[in-house]
């Protein structure tokens, strides 16, 4: 192949999957130098986007945290392990946790917590690659236990680089830092006063990527639920605040990603029953602006059920008080169990996809 044009060879290598181009590096200096190209890696993403190699795919973290075990769910309906995946050794030991905080393009920003010291440490891990890179901490975030943290992770549309980002509450204070993987350093974008300085408390769990943006949970008041959502737009690193649909009784919140809509997804519990309200948030026709939330549906799944997630393609994922997971389509209206499992915590990675992301 080594006859054919640059360009050529460039448009054939994009059409294979990543491990594949691992270990077709070895071949020669031209393949070696394309294949770790980073405009190569965003041609190659897009030929995945396209084809929708990898599909639906999602990570499980077992009975130990120390492995992810992988299924793909266009070729099985349940939750049995196609692959295991082992975190490398020096990032885990047994006095350690650690948690996914958000994924894009086939990269998990995860966060790791030491219980014997009360450690941080964050960091971005490529399962296809194996690759792993270490985020640094900068001072709250290594001596600031009492501080609130969420964290986010994509790709600026401008740069066209990868960065991390960090929330940060600390009485009633809300900051935010960015972490470009292309500089290597930390900055401290301005924060346009207003409805933010409402925000009392956001959510620290797992942020939503969609449309070059990363999304939290908030709420105004302590005691009250989640009332408002945190949009960080990565691109113009600009931080902004918006109200989510006024619903009582509600127990839990989540967003998520429905048929290419922002989505919203209410939990409530009406004398032991577990009622799901699912919402997609819809642009105004007259300013682009301006949204509205509209309920697409208002479910009953009775008792002894719990959300874990809501597919792209209007699969709802519940867990079973007998450690059962049961799938709800929301095309169909039928509800059918998937599987049987043993997992400490169910991490959905929908449509997760092999990227050669991270690699140089």
């Amino acid at each position: 192949m080594n006859c054919l044009p640059s360009e050529l060879l460039f448009k054939v290598l994009t059409h294979l999957p990543s491990k594949d181009l691992l270990k077709l590096r070895v071949v020669c200096k031209l393949w070696n130098s394309i294949i770790c190209d980073r405009s190569f890696h965003q041609h190659h993403l897009d030929q995945l986007r396209k084809n929708n190699i990898g599909g639906f795919k999602y990570y499980l973290s077992s009975e130990s945290s120390r492995y992810f075990s992988s299924v793909d769910i266009r070729s099985s309906e349940t939750l049995a392990t196609t692959e295991k995946i082992e975190l490398c050794k020096s990032y885990y030991d047994d006095s350690m946790e650690y948690s996914i905080m958000g994924y894009v393009d086939g990269v998990l920003l995860a966060r790791t917590v030491s219980f014997n010291n009360d450690e941080n440490g964050i960091f971005l891990w490529n399962p296809t690659l194996g690759k792993i890179v270490d985020i640094p901490l900068y001072g709250p975030l290594k001596e600031a236990p009492e501080v609130t943290f969420g964290f986010g992770f994509g790709l600026g549309s401008v740069s066209n680089g990868y960065k991390v980002v960090a929330l940060s509450l600390e009485k009633n204070d809300l900051k935010i830092k960015v972490y470009n993987l292309d500089s290597r350093s930390w900055t401290s974008p301005k924060v346009k006063r207003g409805l933010i300085d409402n925000v009392k408390h956001f959510s620290s769990s797992r942020s939503v990527n969609f449309e070059g943006c990363v999304y939290w949970l908030a709420k105004a008041e302590i005691t009250t639920g989640k009332t408002h959502y945190l949009c960080f737009n990565l691109s113009s690193e600009a931080l902004t605040c918006a109200k989510l649909p006024d619903v009582k009784y509600v127990s839990r919140r989540h967003l998520a990603v429905l048929h290419k809509s922002l989505a919203l997804v209410d939990e409530s519990n009406d004398d032991g029953r577990n009622n799901i309200g699912v919402w997609i948030r819809r642009r105004d026709s007259r300013t682009s602006c301006v949204f509205s939330w509209i309920e697409l549906y208002n479910l009953d799944f009775g008792a002894n059920t719990s959300f874990i997630y809501l597919m792209n393609d209007g699969n709802l994922y519940f867990n079973t008080l007998r450690k059962r997971v049961i799938v709800y389509d929301l095309k169909t209206g039928m509800l059918k169990p998937c599987s049987q499992t043993s997992c400490r915590s169910i991490e959905f990675m929908d449509g997760f996809l092999g990227s050669l992301a991270l690699l140089t």
